[in-house]
This record gives structure tokens, sequence and C-alpha cells, in this order.
């Protein structure tokens, strides 16, 4: 359900293994310009590592307890509803990034 709230909110999805170490998760966050991250509490740490000093990054959400830096993703289900996004069906709607021979190259 996540997915299509985002996609009627006019978010492209970019889906990324959290089992990624933090220099692997920050290539794809800075590559996709991603301006929010959503996450489980177990890698919360993780993420805050990888999008630290990231200036498209705007939010990190948790879908479980949060502190003063992270929005509860209960919160956001709690909001009013926004308007709806229109979109072409041309549209973006998720950018997908993969391991190995297309990940990051490093020397």
């Amino acid at each position: 359900m996540l997915y299509q709230a985002l996609w009627r909110a006019g978010a492209v999805v970019t889906p990324a293994t959290f089992l990624l170490p933090p220099e692997d998760l920050r290539h794809v966050v800075e590559n996709a310009q991603a301006s929010a991250i959503v996450t489980s509490p177990e890698f919360v740490d993780k993420v805050r590592e990888a999008v630290a000093g990231i200036d498209s990054v705007r939010h990190v959400i948790c879908s479980g307890e949060v502190d003063g830096e992270v929005l509860a993703l209960a919160a956001l289900e709690q909001a009013d509803p926004a308007p709806i996004v229109q979109r072409a069906d041309s549209d973006l709607a998720a950018l997908l990034y993969t391991g190995g021979t297309t990940g990051a190259r490093r020397a």
C-alpha cells in the first residue's frame, strides 16, 4: 500500500535493500536524488549514516518508534489526505537499482 500512496503523491519509488553497506546505500540515494527514505527501526541508524550531508534528503520516515529527527509513518497515516497528483501514463513510477555489474564501481 505504501507504493500506491507514494505514487498518488507524485513520488517515484526507488526500492533498495537495507542490507547494503552504508556507502552503497548512499550511492543509490545520491544517484536517485531521493528526497525521502522510508525504513524500519532496525535500519534507521544505517539510513542516517548513509544520508548524512545529502542535501536532497529532506525526510527519514520510520515504520516504528522514532526520535525527533525521524518522522513516524503512523503520524503520516493519520494526517489529512493530500490531493492525488495527476500523472501521465509515461511518467516514471519506479527507479530500480541492481547490484553486481551495474552497481557503483570502486577502485
